[in-house]
């Protein structure tokens, strides 16, 4: 999920910030998938994004353990026996600049 300076490939998907991917064209909406949280969103903007708070006011960080793809794999064959990914979809209503 990095930038098209970053990685120029994904220069033909529209990613201007690193930690999303737009989604604009397929949803035909201001619409951005990132990781859980924002996990691993771009230092320039990661002060434009929503709080997200639990019910009692506590904020929700994001964390490695909680908002990476993971994979468990099984020791003898090597195979994926199971994966996450936790995305989420943000309709870009703050920042124009994330899509």
């Amino acid at each position: 999920m990095l930038n098209s300076t970053a990685n120029p490939a994904n220069q033909v998907y529209m990613i201007n910030v690193d930690g999303t991917t737009n989604l604009t064209t397929t949803l035909r909406a201001p619409v951005f998938a990132s990781k859980g949280h924002f996990y691993q969103i771009s230092p320039e903007v990661a002060s434009s994004v929503p709080s997200i708070v639990y019910p009692d006011g506590a904020p929700v960080t994001p964390s490695a353990g909680n908002d990476e793809t993971s994979f468990g794999v099984e020791t003898l064959s090597g195979l994926v026996v199971q994966a996450a990914q936790r995305i989420q979809t943000n309709f870009d209503i703050w920042n124009d600049e994330l899509v």
